[in-house]
């Protein structure tokens, strides 16, 4: 069965993107923590996704692993843009 994921990590709204709710401080976060708060939240949507096919869709794991793979190579392709 899959996990619940809680929610994604706050981050600061600098790293979001998003601007401070009206009334709050705004706060200075060490761009580390952001990033390792992004990539926790990510390695959580990764998990879900991989619960989701598999058991909701029955989608083989070696599908979700070719797939993968697809994706990496992809990234890490040289790019056509300079």
């Amino acid at each position: 069965m899959s996990k619940q994921r809680s929610s994604p990590t706050p981050l600061s709204h600098a790293a979001s993107g998003g601007a401070a709710p009206q009334g709050a401080a705004a706060v200075p976060v060490d761009p580390r923590v952001a990033l390792r708060e992004r990539v926790e939240d990510c390695w959580a949507r990764l998990e879900d996704a991989v619960s989701e096919l598999s058991a909701l869709h029955e989608v083989k794991e070696d599908a979700i692993v070719d797939r993968t793979r697809g994706t990496i190579a992809a990234e890490q392709a040289p790019s056509d843009h300079p």
